[in-house]
């Protein structure tokens, strides 16, 4: 979900301004994992890394707990990788971290 820093390192984290804790970004968010939990609809949620300039590389990781890293990824890579998480089974229901 928005905010959490799941697959960066400590010393990334220290750096990454932290919104207060009533923002808009956690404001209902509890909420919105149970609607989702409850839905009968299929979804995927996947968590890229930066955005960036950078080349397509088209060589991607998916799964969920991956240690990503915080490097750039090209927004035709983090595309081709909802529509691969999209058409796999093991990712439907989940939220799962994609990267190089």
């Amino acid at each position: 979900m928005v905010g959490e820093a799941r697959g960066v390192g400590f010393v990334l984290r220290l750096g990454m301004p932290l919104p207060a804790a009533d923002s808009a970004l956690y404001r209902g968010q509890g909420d919105r994992r149970a609607r989702g939990a409850r839905s009968d609809v299929d979804w995927v949620i996947v968590r890229p890394p930066l955005f960036g300039e950078a080349i397509p590389a088209r060589i991607l990781a998916i799964g969920e707990d991956l240690d990503v890293g915080m490097g750039a990824m090209s927004a035709a890579d983090v595309a081709g990788a909802l529509l691969q998480a999209m058409d796999d089974d093991r990712f439907t229901r989940k939220a799962v971290e994609i990267g190089y």
